[in-house]
């Protein structure tokens, strides 16, 4: 990380090297806050997710108008899967109709299944508990190889959306 560090300034793909890095080890110092390449944007609005913070609809929307421009399928996929990562309980319908479409573009194939998961995170995000396990467990129907990640995941998913204390009254 201190490689990182000493040779990240003036460089952009660098610096946004170093904040994934950082964001992925949970590094909770100083962040360049307004980063003006697409790259370091995404990995911006990640690093707010990753911390619970709100991001602003200024770098939402920066992101989404670079995104409309992009022809990288590995950075489409990063920007949409953060974008759609934040708590948002308003109707997921548009946003899933739009995941839908952009996992049936021939490029986009090799993220086929980071895209179903995307829209299981989206449903999450507007508390459609049902929904996400229905999604998730079509999930491992269809990734039989990685059939047991998903029903644990599902599994997870039930368990911390059950009111033990109502089903204790029961």
């Amino acid at each position: 990380m201190q490689t990182l560090e000493t040779h990240a300034q003036n460089h952009p793909t660098l610096l946004s090297n170093l904040s994934a890095l950082r964001t992925k080890l949970g590094y909770k110092g100083e962040m360049n806050e307004n980063p003006t390449d697409l790259i370091g944007q995404i990995n911006q609005l990640a690093l707010n997710n990753a911390s619970a913070n709100l991001s602003g609809n200024e770098l939402k929307n920066a992101i989404k108008s670079g995104l409309e421009k992009e022809q990288s399928p590995m950075l489409i996929h990063a920007g949409w899967r953060n974008l759609l990562s934040d708590r948002d309980r308003s109707d997921p319908g548009h946003e899933l109709t739009f995941l839908d479409s952009l996992s049936k573009q021939p490029e986009m194939v090799d993220y086929l299944m980071d895209i179903q998961e995307t829209a299981v995170i989206r449903s999450l995000g507007a508390g459609r508990i049902s929904e996400a396990v229905k999604n998730l467990n079509g999930l491992a129907f269809r990734n039989p190889g990685s059939a047991g990640y998903y029903l644990n995941l599902s599994s997870q998913i039930l368990a911390q959306n059950l009111d033990f204390k109502k089903q204790l009254e029961s």
